[in-house]
Protein backbone atom coordinates (compact mmCIF):
# COMPACT_ATOMS: atom_id res chain seq x y z
CA UNK A 1 0.00 0.00 0.00
CA UNK A 2 1.22 3.53 -0.64
CA UNK A 3 2.14 4.13 2.97
CA UNK A 4 4.10 7.18 4.00
CA UNK A 5 6.30 5.24 6.39
CA UNK A 6 7.32 2.67 3.78
CA UNK A 7 8.59 5.51 1.62
CA UNK A 8 10.41 7.01 4.58
CA UNK A 9 12.16 3.74 5.43
CA UNK A 10 13.30 3.15 1.85
CA UNK A 11 14.55 6.72 1.74
CA UNK A 12 16.39 6.20 4.99
CA UNK A 13 18.15 3.10 3.72
CA UNK A 14 19.03 4.68 0.40
CA UNK A 15 20.70 7.75 1.91
CA UNK A 16 24.17 6.74 2.98
CA UNK A 17 25.57 9.90 4.62
CA UNK A 18 25.65 9.39 8.37
CA UNK A 19 22.55 10.84 9.95
CA UNK A 20 24.42 11.13 13.23
CA UNK A 21 26.56 13.81 11.62
CA UNK A 22 23.55 15.86 10.59
CA UNK A 23 23.97 19.37 11.88
CA UNK A 24 21.73 20.29 14.80
CA UNK A 25 21.15 23.64 13.15
CA UNK A 26 19.44 21.93 10.23
CA UNK A 27 15.88 20.69 10.29
CA UNK A 28 15.52 16.96 10.80
CA UNK A 29 13.29 15.08 8.41
CA UNK A 30 11.51 11.88 9.32
CA UNK A 31 13.88 10.02 6.99
CA UNK A 32 16.98 11.38 8.71
CA UNK A 33 15.56 10.57 12.15
CA UNK A 34 14.89 6.98 11.09
CA UNK A 35 18.33 6.70 9.51
CA UNK A 36 19.96 7.92 12.72
CA UNK A 37 18.06 5.39 14.81
CA UNK A 38 19.01 2.54 12.48
CA UNK A 39 22.66 3.55 12.77
CA UNK A 40 22.92 4.29 16.49
CA UNK A 41 20.14 2.78 18.60
CA UNK A 42 21.36 0.04 20.92
CA UNK A 43 18.43 -2.29 20.20
CA UNK A 44 19.18 -2.50 16.47
CA UNK A 45 22.92 -2.90 17.07
CA UNK A 46 22.26 -5.73 19.53
CA UNK A 47 19.88 -7.46 17.11
CA UNK A 48 22.50 -7.32 14.35
CA UNK A 49 25.06 -8.97 16.61
CA UNK A 50 22.53 -11.69 17.39
CA UNK A 51 22.28 -12.37 13.65
CA UNK A 52 26.08 -12.60 13.43
CA UNK A 53 26.08 -15.05 16.34
CA UNK A 54 23.40 -17.19 14.69
CA UNK A 55 25.37 -17.27 11.44
CA UNK A 56 28.47 -18.41 13.35
CA UNK A 57 26.47 -21.13 15.09
CA UNK A 58 25.26 -22.40 11.73
CA UNK A 59 28.85 -22.57 10.46
CA UNK A 60 29.85 -24.42 13.59
CA UNK A 61 27.04 -26.95 13.17
CA UNK A 62 27.98 -27.54 9.53
CA UNK A 63 31.64 -28.19 10.37
CA UNK A 64 31.27 -31.56 12.09
CA UNK A 65 31.25 -33.59 8.85
CA UNK A 66 33.88 -33.67 6.08
CA UNK A 67 35.74 -30.65 7.46
CA UNK A 68 39.10 -31.97 8.76
CA UNK A 69 40.29 -31.18 12.24
CA UNK A 70 44.04 -30.56 12.52
CA UNK A 71 45.72 -30.59 15.91
CA UNK A 72 49.22 -30.59 17.37
CA UNK A 73 50.06 -32.76 20.36
CA UNK A 74 53.29 -32.83 22.33
CA UNK A 75 53.74 -35.20 25.27
CA UNK A 76 56.75 -35.41 27.58
CA UNK A 77 56.94 -38.31 30.02
CA UNK A 78 59.32 -38.83 32.96
CA UNK A 79 59.24 -42.10 34.88
CA UNK A 80 61.15 -44.55 37.01
CA UNK A 81 61.01 -48.32 36.99
CA UNK A 82 62.11 -50.09 40.13
CA UNK A 83 63.60 -53.62 39.89
CA UNK A 84 65.18 -56.06 42.33
CA UNK A 85 68.75 -55.04 41.51
CA UNK A 86 68.46 -51.38 40.48
CA UNK A 87 66.01 -48.79 39.24
CA UNK A 88 65.77 -47.41 35.75
CA UNK A 89 64.88 -43.87 34.79
CA UNK A 90 62.58 -43.41 31.84
CA UNK A 91 62.15 -40.29 29.72
CA UNK A 92 60.28 -39.87 26.44
CA UNK A 93 59.12 -37.09 24.14
CA UNK A 94 56.37 -37.54 21.58
CA UNK A 95 55.29 -34.91 19.06
CA UNK A 96 52.34 -35.67 16.82
CA UNK A 97 50.48 -33.86 14.09
CA UNK A 98 46.97 -35.27 13.97
CA UNK A 99 44.40 -35.00 11.23
CA UNK A 100 40.89 -36.34 11.81
CA UNK A 101 37.69 -36.24 9.83
CA UNK A 102 34.18 -37.60 10.31
CA UNK A 103 32.40 -38.79 7.17
CA UNK A 104 29.06 -39.76 8.67
CA UNK A 105 27.51 -39.45 12.10
CA UNK A 106 24.14 -41.09 11.63
CA UNK A 107 22.30 -37.87 10.74
CA UNK A 108 23.21 -35.87 13.84
CA UNK A 109 24.90 -33.10 11.87
CA UNK A 110 21.97 -32.76 9.49
CA UNK A 111 19.57 -32.11 12.37
CA UNK A 112 21.98 -29.74 14.10
CA UNK A 113 22.40 -27.74 10.89
CA UNK A 114 18.64 -27.72 10.48
CA UNK A 115 18.24 -26.29 13.96
CA UNK A 116 21.01 -23.75 13.43
CA UNK A 117 19.53 -22.64 10.12
CA UNK A 118 16.17 -22.11 11.80
CA UNK A 119 17.95 -20.20 14.56
CA UNK A 120 19.52 -17.92 11.98
CA UNK A 121 16.11 -17.30 10.40
CA UNK A 122 14.70 -16.53 13.83
CA UNK A 123 17.52 -14.05 14.53
CA UNK A 124 16.98 -12.37 11.16
CA UNK A 125 13.25 -12.13 11.83
CA UNK A 126 14.03 -10.67 15.26
CA UNK A 127 16.25 -8.07 13.57
CA UNK A 128 13.44 -7.16 11.18
CA UNK A 129 11.03 -6.98 14.10
CA UNK A 130 13.40 -4.71 16.01
CA UNK A 131 13.89 -2.52 12.94
CA UNK A 132 10.16 -2.16 12.36
CA UNK A 133 9.57 -1.47 16.04
CA UNK A 134 12.28 1.17 16.03
CA UNK A 135 10.88 2.83 12.91
CA UNK A 136 7.47 2.88 14.58
CA UNK A 137 8.94 4.31 17.78
CA UNK A 138 10.79 7.08 15.94
CA UNK A 139 7.79 7.91 13.76
CA UNK A 140 5.46 8.04 16.76
CA UNK A 141 7.86 10.32 18.64
CA UNK A 142 8.21 12.49 15.53
CA UNK A 143 4.43 12.82 15.23
CA UNK A 144 4.05 13.58 18.93
CA UNK A 145 6.62 16.37 18.64
CA UNK A 146 4.76 17.83 15.67
CA UNK A 147 1.51 17.57 17.61
CA UNK A 148 3.06 19.34 20.60
CA UNK A 149 4.54 22.09 18.42
CA UNK A 150 1.20 22.78 16.73
CA UNK A 151 -0.53 22.79 20.12
CA UNK A 152 2.08 25.28 21.32
CA UNK A 153 1.29 27.50 18.34
CA UNK A 154 -2.40 27.37 19.27
CA UNK A 155 -1.57 28.38 22.85
CA UNK A 156 0.54 31.29 21.60
CA UNK A 157 -2.24 32.44 19.26
CA UNK A 158 -4.75 32.18 22.07
CA UNK A 159 -2.62 34.44 24.26
CA UNK A 160 -2.11 36.94 21.43
CA UNK A 161 -5.83 37.01 20.66
CA UNK A 162 -6.70 37.47 24.33
CA UNK A 163 -4.28 40.39 24.58
CA UNK A 164 -5.82 41.92 21.44
CA UNK A 165 -9.27 41.50 22.97
CA UNK A 166 -8.03 43.27 26.09
CA UNK A 167 -6.98 46.23 23.94
CA UNK A 168 -10.44 46.27 22.37
CA UNK A 169 -12.19 46.22 25.76
CA UNK A 170 -9.89 48.91 27.17
CA UNK A 171 -10.71 51.11 24.19
CA UNK A 172 -14.44 50.79 24.90
CA UNK A 173 -13.87 51.51 28.60
CA UNK A 174 -11.79 54.56 27.74
CA UNK A 175 -14.52 55.76 25.40
CA UNK A 176 -17.08 55.37 28.18
CA UNK A 177 -18.99 52.71 26.28
CA UNK A 178 -18.21 49.93 28.78
CA UNK A 179 -17.80 49.52 32.52
CA UNK A 180 -14.36 48.94 34.00
CA UNK A 181 -15.41 45.55 35.39
CA UNK A 182 -15.67 44.23 31.84
CA UNK A 183 -11.88 43.94 31.69
CA UNK A 184 -11.76 41.27 34.41
CA UNK A 185 -12.95 38.26 32.35
CA UNK A 186 -10.38 39.13 29.69
CA UNK A 187 -7.57 39.38 32.24
CA UNK A 188 -8.54 35.99 33.66
CA UNK A 189 -8.45 34.57 30.15
CA UNK A 190 -4.99 36.07 29.57
CA UNK A 191 -3.72 34.50 32.79
CA UNK A 192 -5.11 31.12 31.78
CA UNK A 193 -3.60 31.47 28.31
CA UNK A 194 -0.18 32.12 29.81
CA UNK A 195 -0.45 28.95 31.90
CA UNK A 196 -1.45 26.97 28.82
CA UNK A 197 1.46 28.44 26.89
CA UNK A 198 3.91 27.34 29.59
CA UNK A 199 2.40 23.86 29.66
CA UNK A 200 2.52 23.61 25.87
CA UNK A 201 6.18 24.67 25.80
CA UNK A 202 7.03 21.96 28.34
CA UNK A 203 5.13 19.38 26.29
CA UNK A 204 7.34 20.30 23.33
CA UNK A 205 10.50 19.79 25.38
CA UNK A 206 9.27 16.41 26.64
CA UNK A 207 8.35 15.30 23.11
CA UNK A 208 11.73 16.48 21.84
CA UNK A 209 13.51 14.44 24.51
CA UNK A 210 11.46 11.36 23.56
CA UNK A 211 12.41 11.77 19.90
CA UNK A 212 16.12 12.11 20.68
CA UNK A 213 15.98 8.96 22.81
CA UNK A 214 14.14 7.07 20.07
CA UNK A 215 16.91 8.05 17.65
CA UNK A 216 19.55 6.78 20.05
CA UNK A 217 21.19 10.15 20.68
CA UNK A 218 21.90 11.83 23.99
CA UNK A 219 20.05 14.65 25.74
CA UNK A 220 19.99 18.06 24.14
CA UNK A 221 17.71 20.72 22.79
CA UNK A 222 14.43 20.14 21.01
CA UNK A 223 15.22 18.92 17.48
CA UNK A 224 14.04 21.20 14.71
CA UNK A 225 11.90 19.01 12.48
CA UNK A 226 9.97 19.49 9.26
CA UNK A 227 6.24 18.96 8.98
CA UNK A 228 4.74 16.06 7.06
CA UNK A 229 2.52 16.28 3.97
CA UNK A 230 -1.14 16.74 4.81
CA UNK A 231 -2.27 13.87 2.60
CA UNK A 232 -5.35 12.05 3.82
CA UNK A 233 -5.87 8.76 2.02
CA UNK A 234 -8.59 6.16 2.34
CA UNK A 235 -7.82 3.08 4.38
CA UNK A 236 -6.97 0.02 2.26
CA UNK A 237 -9.29 -2.97 2.26
CA UNK A 238 -9.12 -5.00 5.45
CA UNK A 239 -8.82 -8.29 3.56
CA UNK A 240 -5.77 -7.01 1.68
CA UNK A 241 -4.19 -5.86 4.94
CA UNK A 242 -4.72 -9.25 6.58
CA UNK A 243 -3.24 -11.07 3.61
CA UNK A 244 -0.21 -8.79 3.50
CA UNK A 245 0.39 -9.12 7.24
CA UNK A 246 0.37 -12.92 7.01
CA UNK A 247 3.25 -12.77 4.56
CA UNK A 248 5.28 -9.91 6.02
CA UNK A 249 5.12 -9.89 9.81
CA UNK A 250 8.46 -11.02 11.26
CA UNK A 251 6.69 -12.45 14.31
CA UNK A 252 5.14 -15.13 12.08
CA UNK A 253 8.55 -15.90 10.59
CA UNK A 254 9.97 -16.17 14.10
CA UNK A 255 7.22 -18.54 15.19
CA UNK A 256 7.72 -20.69 12.09
CA UNK A 257 11.47 -20.78 12.70
CA UNK A 258 10.86 -21.84 16.31
CA UNK A 259 8.58 -24.60 15.03
CA UNK A 260 11.29 -25.80 12.65
CA UNK A 261 13.84 -25.76 15.48
CA UNK A 262 11.63 -27.89 17.69
CA UNK A 263 10.89 -30.34 14.87
CA UNK A 264 14.63 -30.76 14.30
CA UNK A 265 15.10 -31.22 18.03
CA UNK A 266 12.51 -34.00 18.05
CA UNK A 267 14.13 -35.73 15.08
CA UNK A 268 17.52 -35.43 16.80
CA UNK A 269 16.17 -36.96 20.00
CA UNK A 270 14.68 -39.84 18.04
CA UNK A 271 18.10 -40.67 16.59
CA UNK A 272 19.19 -41.89 20.03
CA UNK A 273 16.52 -44.60 19.86
CA UNK A 274 17.80 -45.98 16.56
CA UNK A 275 21.02 -47.67 15.41
CA UNK A 276 23.71 -45.07 14.76
CA UNK A 277 26.57 -45.49 12.31
CA UNK A 278 29.66 -43.32 12.67
CA UNK A 279 32.35 -43.35 9.98
CA UNK A 280 35.61 -41.46 10.31
CA UNK A 281 39.31 -41.46 9.60
CA UNK A 282 42.54 -40.11 10.97
CA UNK A 283 46.23 -39.59 10.27
CA UNK A 284 49.04 -39.21 12.81
CA UNK A 285 52.51 -37.98 11.81
CA UNK A 286 55.45 -37.75 14.18
CA UNK A 287 57.99 -34.93 13.95
CA UNK A 288 60.84 -33.22 15.81
CA UNK A 289 62.77 -36.43 16.42
CA UNK A 290 59.82 -38.42 17.66
CA UNK A 291 60.11 -42.07 16.82
CA UNK A 292 56.61 -42.69 15.72
CA UNK A 293 55.76 -44.01 12.28
CA UNK A 294 53.01 -42.36 10.31
CA UNK A 295 49.69 -43.97 11.09
CA UNK A 296 46.35 -43.72 9.36
CA UNK A 297 43.02 -45.28 10.15
CA UNK A 298 39.47 -45.63 8.90
CA UNK A 299 36.76 -46.67 11.30
CA UNK A 300 33.07 -47.50 11.18
CA UNK A 301 31.10 -47.82 14.40
CA UNK A 302 27.59 -49.15 14.85
CA UNK A 303 25.89 -48.38 18.14
CA UNK A 304 22.34 -48.98 19.32
CA UNK A 305 20.99 -48.01 22.68
CA UNK A 306 18.49 -50.77 23.34
CA UNK A 307 16.99 -49.05 26.34
CA UNK A 308 17.71 -45.75 28.01
CA UNK A 309 14.99 -44.11 30.07
CA UNK A 310 16.57 -40.67 29.67
CA UNK A 311 16.58 -40.92 25.86
CA UNK A 312 12.89 -41.77 25.79
CA UNK A 313 12.13 -38.91 28.17
CA UNK A 314 14.03 -36.56 25.87
CA UNK A 315 11.80 -37.63 22.97
CA UNK A 316 8.68 -37.00 25.03
CA UNK A 317 9.98 -33.57 26.05
CA UNK A 318 10.85 -32.67 22.46
CA UNK A 319 7.41 -33.77 21.28
CA UNK A 320 5.70 -31.59 23.90
CA UNK A 321 7.90 -28.63 23.01
CA UNK A 322 6.96 -29.09 19.36
CA UNK A 323 3.26 -29.01 20.22
CA UNK A 324 3.87 -25.84 22.23
CA UNK A 325 5.55 -24.21 19.21
CA UNK A 326 2.59 -25.19 17.01
CA UNK A 327 0.13 -23.58 19.43
CA UNK A 328 2.33 -20.49 19.66
CA UNK A 329 2.34 -20.10 15.88
CA UNK A 330 -1.44 -20.29 15.76
CA UNK A 331 -1.80 -17.76 18.56
CA UNK A 332 0.67 -15.34 16.96
CA UNK A 333 -1.32 -15.56 13.73
CA UNK A 334 -4.56 -14.76 15.57
CA UNK A 335 -2.94 -11.92 17.50
CA UNK A 336 -1.65 -10.32 14.32
CA UNK A 337 -5.04 -10.59 12.62
CA UNK A 338 -6.66 -8.86 15.60
CA UNK A 339 -3.96 -6.18 15.63
CA UNK A 340 -4.50 -5.47 11.93
CA UNK A 341 -8.27 -5.29 12.35
CA UNK A 342 -8.03 -2.91 15.32
CA UNK A 343 -5.50 -0.68 13.55
CA UNK A 344 -7.74 -0.61 10.47
CA UNK A 345 -10.74 0.46 12.58
CA UNK A 346 -8.66 3.15 14.30
CA UNK A 347 -7.50 4.52 10.94
CA UNK A 348 -11.03 4.62 9.54
CA UNK A 349 -12.33 6.40 12.64
CA UNK A 350 -9.45 8.90 12.67
CA UNK A 351 -10.02 9.79 9.04
CA UNK A 352 -13.70 10.50 9.66
CA UNK A 353 -12.88 12.74 12.62
CA UNK A 354 -10.62 14.96 10.52
CA UNK A 355 -13.45 16.36 8.40
CA UNK A 356 -15.66 16.88 11.45
CA UNK A 357 -12.85 18.63 13.34
CA UNK A 358 -12.08 20.96 10.42
CA UNK A 359 -15.76 21.91 10.18
CA UNK A 360 -15.79 22.59 13.91
CA UNK A 361 -12.79 24.95 13.57
CA UNK A 362 -14.53 26.90 10.81
CA UNK A 363 -17.70 27.30 12.87
CA UNK A 364 -15.78 28.24 16.04
CA UNK A 365 -13.76 30.85 14.14
CA UNK A 366 -16.94 32.36 12.74
CA UNK A 367 -18.53 32.36 16.19
CA UNK A 368 -15.53 34.22 17.64
CA UNK A 369 -15.65 36.82 14.87
CA UNK A 370 -19.36 37.36 15.49
CA UNK A 371 -18.84 37.68 19.26
CA UNK A 372 -16.12 40.31 18.78
CA UNK A 373 -18.25 42.23 16.26
CA UNK A 374 -21.26 42.15 18.60
CA UNK A 375 -19.14 43.43 21.47
CA UNK A 376 -17.84 46.33 19.41
CA UNK A 377 -21.46 47.26 18.71
CA UNK A 378 -22.40 46.98 22.38
CA UNK A 379 -24.57 43.91 21.80
CA UNK A 380 -22.47 41.43 23.80
CA UNK A 381 -20.53 41.20 27.03
CA UNK A 382 -16.85 40.18 27.39
CA UNK A 383 -17.67 36.75 28.77
CA UNK A 384 -19.20 35.89 25.39
CA UNK A 385 -15.88 36.70 23.74
CA UNK A 386 -14.04 34.56 26.29
CA UNK A 387 -16.38 31.62 25.71
CA UNK A 388 -16.02 31.96 21.95
CA UNK A 389 -12.23 32.19 22.26
CA UNK A 390 -12.08 29.06 24.41
CA UNK A 391 -14.33 27.19 21.98
CA UNK A 392 -12.17 28.25 19.04
CA UNK A 393 -8.92 27.18 20.74
CA UNK A 394 -10.43 23.84 21.73
CA UNK A 395 -11.63 23.29 18.17
CA UNK A 396 -8.13 23.99 16.86
CA UNK A 397 -6.64 21.53 19.33
CA UNK A 398 -9.20 18.91 18.34
CA UNK A 399 -8.33 19.41 14.67
CA UNK A 400 -4.63 19.01 15.45
CA UNK A 401 -5.36 15.92 17.50
CA UNK A 402 -7.53 14.45 14.74
CA UNK A 403 -4.83 14.95 12.11
CA UNK A 404 -2.02 13.43 14.13
CA UNK A 405 -4.27 10.67 15.42
CA UNK A 406 -4.82 9.80 11.77
CA UNK A 407 -1.09 9.85 10.97
CA UNK A 408 -0.35 7.74 14.03
CA UNK A 409 -3.16 5.31 13.17
CA UNK A 410 -1.75 4.97 9.66
CA UNK A 411 1.66 4.23 11.16
CA UNK A 412 0.10 1.65 13.48
CA UNK A 413 -1.58 -0.04 10.52
CA UNK A 414 1.71 -0.10 8.60
CA UNK A 415 3.33 -1.70 11.62
CA UNK A 416 0.51 -4.22 11.99
CA UNK A 417 0.88 -5.16 8.33
CA UNK A 418 4.66 -5.34 8.58
CA UNK A 419 5.34 -2.75 5.89
CA UNK A 420 7.42 -0.30 7.94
Amino acid sequence: MPALLSICVWGALACRPSAAAEAESQAWTLESCIRTALEQHGDILSARENVNAAEAQKRSAASSLFYPKLSLQSTHTEGYTETDRQGTDRSSQQNLLRLGVTFWDGGVQRQNVRRARAGEESAQAALDRTRQGLVYQVTSAYLELLRAQHAQAVAERKLSQAEAQKVMVEARIKAGAAAEVEIYPIEVEIANARVEKIRAANDVRVAGSALRNAMGIGPGGVPEITDLPAEIADAPALEACLEEAAGRRPEIRQAKAALEQQQAGLDLARLNLRPLINVGGGLDRGFAGTYNPNQWSLSATLSWSLYDRADRAQVDAARATLRSAEEQLQQVTRDIAAEVEQAHLALTSARERIAAAEASVAMARKNLEVAEARYKQGLAIPIEIVDAQVAFSNAELQAISARYDYLLARTQLDRAIGSL
